[in-house]
Parts: C-alpha cells; sequence; structure tokens
C-alpha cells in the first residue's frame, strides 16, 4: 500500500502500483525519493509516516510531517524564522541521534511549505503493545527498564533537552538487541512559537505530565516523573486514573497491586514513589540520582572476558573441574582450551563430526546416554561399555538428555514437544509431560535432585519437580528460543541462553528474574557455571566466548 502524503487527502491509501493519488492527485514520491507505506501516528501539529527511501535501497524510514502552520505560512517573516528554528533544532536532533539507544536523524527539509525530518526506522514494538501482549512487568523487567533508559535520559539532558513525553509508547524495545529505544524527539516538543501560539507539547500526554509541566514549564526532573509514571502503569497493567487519587492527591499504584495479590521490594517502590512526587524540590533532580539509588546493593554480572578466535558457531562451554579453564567447541570443527586468569589459548584440537549427537555421563561415572539426531536413547554401561538399554524414546528428535544426581532417572527432551522421565535401570517410562508447544532444546536436572528445567523453541523456560513431573514455575521473559540452560552448584541460580541474544539469570526455586546479561551480536548457543559458581561461560553465534562474573553485592538468593 501506498499512503498520500497530503494531510489534506480524505483517502489516502492507494494501491502499491499507483505513482499518484487517486484522490487527490499528489505525487506519491516526496522529492521523487520517500514513499510513504502507513500512517504511524497523527497528532495536532504533524503525523508520523512509516516510508521507505529508494536512495537507500528501499530502506525503511520514519518521516515526520508537520503541517498545521496555517500562521506562519501566510507570513513570510515568520516562515523564515519557523525556518531557522527548525535547523537549529534538527542540528540537536543529530547529535542526539549519535547516542545508540536514540533514532539518527537522516535528513531535514522544507517542501511546499511544510517542514519534514527523516530518522531511522526501530524495528521492533512499543512497550505499550508489548504489555498487551505479554502481561504485566515484573520488577526486574522494571529495574531493567530503568537501567535502560536512565542513561539516556542523562544524556539528552546533558544537551539541554527535555524529551517532554514519555511514555510506553514512546519506548520500543528493538528488535534486533533487546535494548530499548527512546522515540519521538519531534519538532513539536522543541519549538517555541512565541507570538504564534504555544505548541501545546510542553504539556505533554495527560497522566504522564508533571504539574510544573502542564503550566508551561519543563525540567530534567519533569522526564523522571513522566518515567516513573510509565513504571507504574507497566507494572499494574491499568490505566494511569486508576493509580492516583485525585481527591487526596497520593499515588495509590502499590495499593493497586497489593490488591492484585503482588508487590515489589521496598527499596523499588521507594524509588518509584520519589520519581512520582508531585513537588518538584522532593523529587529526583537528574537521572544520576536514580541510578545511584538503584545501584545500592543491587548485584550485577559483568561481562569480564571476552575469547575470540572461532572461525564458526561456538555452540559449547564448559568449565574444567578445577575452574582454571574453559573448553569450547564450535562448528569450525575446533576444541578450544582458554587459561581463564590469561585468557590465552593453551590447546586448539581439530575434532572431526561424529554420528553421536549427544552423550551425557551420569553424575556417579557409571552410565552414558547418547543420542544419534533421532528418536532413539541408547544407555551404555560404564566403563564395560555394555549396552544397557535402547530406548525408542520419542515421536521426534531427541535433543537433549540429562541424568539425576543419583543417576536413578534419566530426563529427555525432544522435538515432539514433550519432555520424559526414564527409569535407568529398568527403561521404564515414568512420567510424560507436555507443557510446552514446541520443540523441547534443552533439559538440565538440579545437582539436589530436587528440579528439572527445560527450554523450548516456544521461548519458554518450565521448572518441573523431578519426582511428580509436575511443572512448578512457566517463565516467559525471552523473546527467541531457548537454546541451553545451566544451574549454579549450590543449585540456587538458574542461567539460560536464548536466540534473543541474551543470557537471564534466574532464582531456581521461585523462578524469580534477576539478571539479564547483553554483550553477544547474536544467538546464545551454551551457557555453564564455574564449578564455585561465580562465574558464568557462554558461547555464541557471533563466535565468541564470554566469561561473566559477579559484580559488587550480594543476591538475594532466597527469592
Amino acid at each position: 500500500m501506498n499512503y498520500c502524503f497530503n494531510p489534506a487527502c480524505e483517502q489516502p491509501e492507494n494501491p502499491q502500483e499507483a505513482e499518484i493519488c487517486l484522490t487527490c492527485h499528489w505525487p506519491l514520491w516526496l522529492r521523487n525519493r520517500y514513499r510513504s507505506l502507513k500512517l504511524i501516528e497523527e497528532g495536532n501539529f504533524g503525523r508520523t509516516l512509516l516510508c521507505i527511501d529508494r536512495d537507500r535501497l528501499n530502506a525503511c524510514c520514519v518521516i515526520k510531517q508537520f503541517f498545521k502552520w496555517r500562521k506562519v505560512e501566510t507570513d513570510s517573516a515568520a516562515m523564515a524564522r519557523a525556518t531557522q528554528i527548525f535547523e537549529k533544532e534538527a542540528k540537536l536532533l543529530l547529535q542526539l541521534g549519535e547516542h545508540p539507544q536514540i533514532p539518527t536523524l537522516l535528513a531535514c527539509f522544507e517542501h511546499d511549505k511544510r517542514l519534514y525530518l527523516v530518522q531511522e526506522y526501530i524495528e521492533g514494538q512499543n512497550l505499550l503493545d508489548e504489555i498487551l501482549e505479554q502481561g504485566v512487568f515484573s520488577e526486574q523487567k522494571i529495574r531493567n527498564l530503568l537501567n535502560d533508559l536512565l542513561p539516556i535520559l542523562k544524556f539528552i539532558h546533558q544537551h539541554h533537552i527535555v524529551h517532554r513525553d514519555i511514555k510506553p509508547m514512546n519506548v520500543i524495545r528493538r528488535q534486533s538487541d533487546q535494548k530499548l529505544v527512546l522515540v519521538d524527539f519531534g519538532l513539536a516538543k522543541l519549538l517555541k512559537f512565541d507570538s504564534w501560539g504555544k505548541t501545546g507539547s510542553q504539556y505533554g500526554t495527560e497522566g504522564y505530565a508533571a504539574i510544573e509541566q502542564t503550566r508551561g514549564k519543563v525540567y530534567p526532573a519533569s522526564d523522571l516523573f513522566s518515567l516513573g509514571v510509565t513504571c507504574v502503569q507497566l507494572l499494574t497493567g491499568t490505566v494511569v486514573e486508576e493509580l492516583y487519587q485525585a481527591e487526596a492527591g497520593v499515588w495509590v499504584w502499590r495499593e493497586y497491586l497489593r490488591e492484585k495479590g503482588t508487590d515489589i521490594s521496598d527499596k523499588l517502590a521507594q524509588i518509584l514513589n520519589k520519581l512520582l512526587k508531585d513537588s518538584l524540590k522532593e523529587r529526583y533532580q537528574n537521572a544520576s540520582e536514580v541510578i545511584q539509588d538503584l545501584q545500592v546493593g543491587a548485584p550485577r554480572w559483568q561481562c569480564i572476558k571476552t575469547f575470540s578466535g572461532h572461525l564458526g558457531i561456538v555452540n559449547r562451554v564448559t568449565f574444567s573441574p578445577d575452574g582454571e579453564t574453559v573448553a569450547s567447541g564450535s562448528e569450525d570443527k575446533t576444541l578450544k582450551v582458554w587459561q581463564l586468569e590469561t585468557g590465552k589459548l593453551i590447546q586448539s584440537v581439530i575434532s572431526e563430526p561424529q554420528g553421536v549427537k549427544f552423550a551425557v555421563i551420569s553424575p556417579d561415572g557409571k552410565m552414558l546416554a547418547s543420542g544419534s539426531g533421532d528418536n532413539l536413547i541408547q544407555i551404555w554401561q560404564l566403563p564395560t561399555e555394555k549396552l544397557q538399554h535402547t530406548l525408542v524414546a520419542h515421536l521426534g528428535i531427541v535433543h537433549q538428555v540429562a541424568f539425576s544426581s543419583n543417576g536413578q532417572t534419566l530426563v529427555s527432551a525432544s522435538a515432539d514437544s514433550t519432555i520424559k522421565f526414564w527409569d535407568t535401570s529398568s527403561g521404564e517410562l515414568l512420567h510424560a509431560v507436555t507443557g510446552h508447544n514446541a520443540a523441547v532444546k534443552t533439559v538440565i536436572v538440579s545437582l539436589d535432585g530436587k528440579f528439572v528445567v527445560s527450554g523450548s523453541e516456544d521461548k519458554t523456560i518450565k521448572i518441573w519437580h523431578l519426582g511428580s513431573g509436575v511443572m512448578l514455575h512457566n517463565l516467559t521473559e525471552h523473546s527467541q528460543t531457548i537454546n541451553s540452560l545451566a544451574i549454579s552448584p549450590d543449585n540456587q541460580l538458574l542461567a539460560s541462553g536464548s536466540a534473543d541474544n541474551t543470557i537471564r539469570i534466574w532464582h531456581l526455586a521461585t523462578g524469580k528474574l534477576i539478571d539479564i546479561l547483553t554483550g553477544h551480536s547474536e544467538s546464545v548457543c551454551s551457557v555453564a557455571f564455574s564449578p564455585n559458581g561465580k562465574m558464568l561461560a557462554s558461547g555464541s553465534e557471533d563466535r565468541t566466548v564470554k566469561i561473566w562474573g559477579l559484580g559488587a553485592g550480594e543476591w538475594g538468593r532466597g527469592g
């Protein structure tokens, strides 16, 4: 579809092959370069269009068209001044676009007495659509949002810019790396028309704007107020009017949460309440203050080493028992061993591909379970290498198996979407569970023998009780296939690696999300904890191995 650039057009939608609008006869190519595909948003002072740029191989872009300038259009001096201000502010947008989480300004121009901004198109979902699709945010997800957005606000405030319209619709989770991107730095939020009348943009969106903003004054703290409103709306999943009692002048978002049977920590609640203070003096004055409060006592996993050298996808990582080396296997047919402390490559051997797709040894070293990429599992006695059982296990390919700590139970994960529990001595099926709705890619058993954890192409992680096969928790934070799982030696933490390029750290017993690790540029294929549980190794399709260490602070491992 082609969408007409004429804002007065009564039927702007046109067929793909049209060159001029069938309704108003306007050219459908702007400056013989840009073509509009659809309307994204329309406001009092203009509209936002999704377009293609044929000078950039038909790459998508966003064009903001400002058209309600009638008082300006009839006054040449006023139009000249407006254009001058437009160009000045466009330069500021160009500087802001240097930040990786702000859309880049690609062009600005005046055409047919209208002003246009061309910006980078961010492919992804805004947070309003995300909450409608996935449900309300958890405490950890709010913390991650604040950690992502506050540095952006700090950056723009340092450039003496106040966004003035922070809300879920103006925050997009970028599909490529799951980072949050702040959008809609439109001209209407930056220009002041003086005697031509106020833009109205300085008032922001009703419900999200601070009191001082509704009265025509804005400060960095005004953006922080809007950020606070955004957070409590994402936590509760309801309209802002339900979270504020106008008669008493108090926020009741936490009472709303408790009525729904949930809550957040007092520490985060204190931060959100300070963001929401009506009094400017009582509110946080800048983003750095909020960042500092968030970091007090908050543990963080950080990437401390990156090993590069593989020429193919790194699909397996593991620590040595003494924790001094890390081994990585790759589709480049090599197995590399790295010295952890120095990062030095100490061994690299060529490993010819074999028919065996997985081979897992029981914790007591007495059995080995193997598979060849079909629906069979073979259980062998060690060290005699005698075949004990051949299990016709699943209706689809068996992707992975895991032994219980005592070796009495084998758990298998299959492309048929099921997980099965087997008695290793008899080969009998104990349980078959069907909680996933797509192929189960990975499975792991906790060392204490209590939990089985599975990851699937359905983007979920499920935690099961080993003895009964009952599902205890369903984790839905990842946005792509779960490729790998690891449990810390003390059975407290669960790590998951996903095709969404992230690693997530969970509290195993409760299923609570603790941290999100970003740093890989492509799918995470494998994760493994060190023997002491203080480090995590990851391997990725980006051909690197990364080592993560726990920073300052202590985990609240009790959940």
